[in-house]
C-alpha cells in the first residue's frame, strides 16, 4: 500500500489537533488584544494604518453621539468599511460628542436582528443631536 493511502496514527492526528489548538490560542490573543486597542482611551495615532486596521481613532467614531459619523463597523479590517462606504477617518480630530442621540429610536436589547441590521439602514437611527437646551441660573 502507497506511503499517501496509509491510515493517519494516532500521534500524527492528536500532533495536527495540538497545532490547530495552539493556532487559535495565538489568533484569539491577538484578536483579543485589538479590541482591548480598539476601546483604550488613549491617543494612538496610526496613520494610513487606520485604512487597514481598526484602532482607536477609528473607533470613537464608531462610538459617535452624531449618526452621520456613528460608523466604522469592521472589528479588525477597517478596509471592509472603506469597500461598503461605512468608514469615517478625520486625523486629527474626536467625535464632539460619544453616546447615543436618541436612544428610544435604537432596538430594544431583545430585538438582535433589528440590532444587527443597523449598518445596513441608509439613515441609521436617531438624527442629529439636538441643540442643547440652555440652562439659566
Amino acid at each position: 500500500m502507497p506511503s499517501h493511502c496509509s491510515k493517519p496514527s494516532v500521534e500524527g492526528l492528536l500532533s495536527t489537533a495540538k497545532r490547530k489548538s495552539c493556532e487559535r490560542r495565538r489568533s484569539s490573543s491577538l484578536l483579543g488584544l485589538q479590541g482591548l486597542v480598539s476601546h483604550c482611551n488613549v491617543d494612538l495615532r496610526a496613520g494610513w494604518l487606520n485604512y487597514v486596521f481598526t484602532g482607536t481613532e477609528l473607533h470613537r467614531y464608531h462610538h459617535s453621539g452624531d449618526p452621520r459619523e456613528a460608523k466604522n463597523f469592521a472589528v479588525v479590517l477597517s478596509l471592509l468599511d472603506v469597500v461598503f462606504g461605512t468608514f469615517v477617518y478625520q486625523p486629527g480630530q474626536v467625535p464632539a460628542r460619544l453616546g447615543v442621540a436618541r436612544p428610544d429610536d435604537y432596538p430594544q436589547s431583545h430585538e438582535f436582528w433589528k440590532t444587527m441590521l443597523i449598518p445596513l439602514r441608509r439613515q441609521g437611527y436617531g438624527g442629529p443631536t439636538p441643540p442643547p437646551t440652555p440652562v439659566h441660573r
